[in-house]
């Protein structure tokens, strides 16, 4: 039975589709940021919560090494989540635009 109810199409079309192209592109830029992490950089971010990245931000919250460890650990967990193929099948299935990446 096919859906036409205009609320589902107008969703799919308005939320389905662009968050799966963002799943998609977030796909790429986490495999990208990983990639250069494990390429040496991670050497630069000691996992410790004293070491302060000093970035010259006058924030409240400023990034330690251990944070940096923390998000990169976090990019992949959400990369191994969405890295498996059946996965990638229903993500590229709803994509519509290609894949743009700077």
């Amino acid at each position: 039975m096919a859906i036409i109810d205009d609320r589902a199409i107008k969703f799919s079309n308005e939320k389905l589709r662009p968050y799966a192209e963002l799943m998609r592109k977030c796909r790429h830029e986490f495999e990208t940021v990983i990639a250069e992490w494990n390429g040496g950089i991670n050497a630069l971010f000691p996992n410790e919560v004293d070491n302060i990245i000093e970035d010259g931000r006058t924030s409240e919250n400023p990034l330690s090494g251990a944070d940096a460890n923390s998000l990169i650990t976090r990019m992949t967990n959400r990369l191994t989540a969405i890295d498996d193929d059946a996965e990638m099948i229903v993500i590229n299935k709803a994509c519509v635009r290609k894949l743009e990446v700077i």
